[in-house]
């Protein structure tokens, strides 16, 4: 729900709809959009091999809205050839490995909660 709202949207209102249907529609097609790109992110991920929480989603956002403007100027022949570009794009989107480690154990000043007390630094 986050990429939605703060990346695919891009403005402050998260539905324009005033009607129950019209809203149904959109939000419809919010989540079609997003599978889209999630379902991009997945095939590029799978080529790579790694795992496709490892694409960028707003990168990949942008290029698959490049290419929806570029194909509305395009000739229908070349659709297929947009696509496999914008694949080859998206693989420079591979995120570097999350860190597993913390570099420091978590602790609090304060015992207020199940954490270790820091006692060397006091505040």
């Amino acid at each position: 729900y986050d990429e939605i709202k703060t990346h695919a949207l891009e403005r402050e209102e998260a539905i324009r709809s005033k009607s129950p249907e019209r809203v149904a529609q959109e939000v419809w097609g919010l989540a079609t959009a997003y599978n889209l790109v999630r379902h991009e992110m997945e095939a590029v991920a799978a080529d790579q091999g790694v795992p496709p929480s490892r694409i960028s989603f707003r990168g990949s956002l942008r290029l698959i809205r490049d290419l929806f403007f570029w194909a509305e100027v395009a000739k229908p022949g070349k659709f297929p050839k947009m696509i496999r570009e914008m694949r080859i794009e998206m693989r420079e989107l591979v995120l570097p490995p999350r860190r597993s480690a913390r570099r420091y154990p978590r602790r609090v000043k304060i015992k207020m909660s199940n954490y270790a007390r820091n006692d060397e630094h006091p505040a």
